[in-house]
């Protein structure tokens, strides 16, 4: 899952987004949620999806190596 977030980020940014909508909506308080769209938002900005060409890292190690390289916090 990880390293799909490296090329997915961006949509599931703004699919968590709706849902965090949608649970305020509801009267439901998005703690998790919150969390969740920054995540993506910061993995989104890192422009993985352009550099790795749409396919994601290779397995975790790499995805930490991109991170480092990028100074992911």
């Amino acid at each position: 899952f990880m390293c799909a977030d490296a090329v997915h980020a961006e949509r599931r940014m703004h699919e968590a987004a709706e849902s965090m909508a949608l649970m305020k909506e509801v009267g439901v308080v998005p703690a998790v949620t919150r969390g969740v769209v920054e995540r993506m938002r910061l993995t989104a900005a890192m422009n993985l999806r352009e550099e790795l060409g749409g396919k994601p890292p290779k397995d975790v190690q790499e995805l930490y190596r991109l991170w480092e390289e990028k100074k992911y916090s």
